[in-house]
């Protein structure tokens, strides 16, 4: 997978390019005003509490959020340029993530830093290039990065965001996306020896339900560790609302190297009418069987809350219950509190 070493290059162009063109092109009368250029600062203070280990820490973060749409002047988008870049600081974390140095780290993430070509009208089909979500599951759809509620990604496929190139679109009857990434997930690292094949095609049947249908293939490495997995999943998610109930879920099942493995997650959350306020419940499993062993199986639940009185503010708060964990893990009951200011 070579070739993925000029993306660094293609991706620098890119940024330099796009506000190059839409400059040149404004001048001469083929673009509109950057009236949509949305630039936003967001700042979140986390704390975590795990009641069985007695252990408290807490994540900081500090970032910008910036989005761009170019468009023709007769209303035709040119691209779509997305940039996330966020400061975040661990305070005796109990379980740093594995592209963290350590449990009191100071580290930028590029989170989302992409741009998306319109190559056909009606967004049928674009070209994205950068670092963006792996297209699988409910993540997908579902943004909840920087926040407690998650979806399998991260413990399914490994991590959620990849740097790479992508064939997305939009049809009446849903959308697709495909992605050829590096496997190294939130860094760009010189080892070429890692990849990842991705899609996900989703059908949607109103405003409220959806099905989708995932797949990937990857050879990546082990966290913390000089070996190597090939993993291999399929999965399928839905989505539909019953009152004001969100029904959600998702399985998959699928290889790492021997192994065989099956995730699923189901959620039930309710939203009030001006839907500042949302409450969600969700039931994880997960099991695993290795070469010539018994299945292995973990069962969590999960408790939220999260109040957003304006645009601004949000808080939040989870609390995450194992009924059953993993023989080599050991069980634990935490609470979580977050505030998070974007202006």
């Amino acid at each position: 997978m070579k070739a993925f070493k000029f993306i660094p290059l293609v991706l620098l162009l890119s940024f330099i390019a796009t506000p190059l063109y839409a400059e040149i092109t404004l001048k001469s009368e083929w673009l509109e005003s950057i009236d949509n250029l949305r630039f936003e600062v967001d700042l979140s203070i986390r704390g975590q509490y795990n009641i069985r280990s007695n252990h408290l820490s807490n994540v900081n973060v500090m970032g910008f959020d910036l989005h761009k749409v170019f468009t023709h002047k007769n209303g035709g988008d040119i691209a779509t340029l997305v940039a996330q870049g966020y400061l975040t600081k661990l305070v005796n974390a109990e379980k740093p993530a594995p592209f963290y140095k350590n449990k009191d780290d100071l580290k930028f993430i590029c989170r989302i830093c992409n741009i998306n070509f319109s190559v056909l009208d009606k967004g049928q089909l674009n070209l994205r290039i950068g670092h963006f979500e792996i297209p699988f599951g409910l993540e997908y759809n579902i943004d909840t990065n920087g926040t407690f509620r998650q979806y399998n990604n991260g413990r399914d496929i490994g991590g959620k965001l990849d740097w790479g190139l992508t064939a997305n679109g939009q049809f009446s009857w849903g959308s697709y996306e495909v992605a050829a990434s590096r496997g190294s997930g939130v860094d760009w690292t010189s080892d070429y020896h890692t990849y990842i094949l991705s899609g996900r095609v989703e059908k949607n049947f109103n405003y409220a339900s959806f099905f989708g249908f995932s797949a990937f293939h990857g050879h990546v490495k082990k966290p913390r560790s000089l070996t190597y997995i090939n993993r291999t999943r399929f999965g399928v998610d839905a989505s539909t609302q019953l009152g004001p109930m969100t029904w959600l879920a998702e399985l998959s099942g699928g290889k790492d190297n021997n192994a065989d493995i099956i995730n699923a997650l189901v959620e039930v959350n309710v939203q009030n009418n001006t839907e500042s306020l949302l409450a969600y419940f969700q039931v994880r499993t997960g099991s695993r069987r290795a070469e010539h062993q018994d299945w292995d199986s973990m069962v969590q639940t999960n408790l939220g809350l999260r109040y957003t009185p304006d645009r601004n503010w949000t808080v939040s708060g989870q609390w995450t219950h194992d009924i059953e964990t993993y023989k080599a893990a050991k069980k634990a009951d935490t609470l979580g509190t977050q505030l998070r200011l974007r202006f």
